[in-house]
């Protein structure tokens, strides 16, 4: 399942599934890759901090579902963040798109096999 991500097109599912962090990596070559990769490591941060606040929370056993509860909830989780990573989140994937984007640009722009020099 791919995810639209501001137009990224062909976009791993997840940055918690490790065979999709490869494909990231290369994606983030690209101006369009790094955007998804910015969105994606928001996206993961955020469902970090929902799992962190869940764990918070005292189930009673009377309404609590066992096993196949967690799991469905780490799934909603999972859905959640991307979706508010897609809608802006908490503005993280844009700060760090802004801040690397002169990185891309500059080695879009630069020969290739020159090295082009770290911008401050």
């Amino acid at each position: 399942m791919a995810l639209e991500l501001l137009g990224a097109g062909d976009v791993p599912a997840s940055a918690l599934n490790v065979a999709d962090l490869n494909s990231l990596r290369k994606l983030g070559e690209t101006s369009a890759g790094l955007r998804a990769a910015a969105q994606e490591f928001e996206s993961f941060l955020l469902y970090q901090l929902v799992q962190s606040m869940r764990k918070t929370i005292h189930k009673v056993e009377m309404f609590h579902g066992g096993r196949a509860e967690e799991m469905w909830e780490g799934m909603l989780d999972q859905e959640l963040t991307r979706e508010l990573a897609k809608a802006g989140g908490i503005g993280l994937a844009k700060m760090i798109y802004d801040q690397m984007a002169s990185q891309v640009e500059s080695e879009d722009s630069a020969p290739p096999g020159a090295l082009v020099a770290e911008q401050r």
